[in-house]
């Protein structure tokens, strides 16, 4: 934990503050969550295309994400898609675009088609 405290602190009295986009994640501000989305010893990152192959192995369909409000706020403000957004390729091509705008971890739904 001390390891983690002291890259904090780095990343907190850096000169160029204002373009560092951990200052706007949710996870930067608490240990645990920062040791969980940064320092994760099993962390499989998923591209928004592995994401629906996945869902499309599984035979599942996509019902949409959950974000904070500080997020929602941050893509209304990048002309995201809506977060209620079905549409995987719209995020995929909105991410592509933005690479530094999604600091969460996606929340999604999804389930089996009647």
């Amino acid at each position: 934990m001390d390891a983690i405290r002291a890259w904090r602190m780095q990343m907190l009295t850096r000169a160029d503050r204002t373009a560092n986009p951990l200052w706007g994640a949710y996870d930067f501000y608490t240990l645990s969550a920062m040791r969980d989305a940064f320092f994760h010893m099993r962390e499989k990152r998923f591209t928004i295309p592995e994401i629906a192959a996945a869902l499309a192995a599984l035979g599942l369909e996509f019902r949409g994400s959950r974000f904070s409000a500080a997020m929602r706020d941050a893509l209304a403000r990048a002309n995201a898609p809506a977060p209620e957004s079905r549409d995987l390729g719209a995020w995929d091509a909105f991410e592509r675009r933005n690479p530094r705008c999604v600091l969460e971890m996606y929340q999604f739904w999804c389930r089996r088609p009647d």
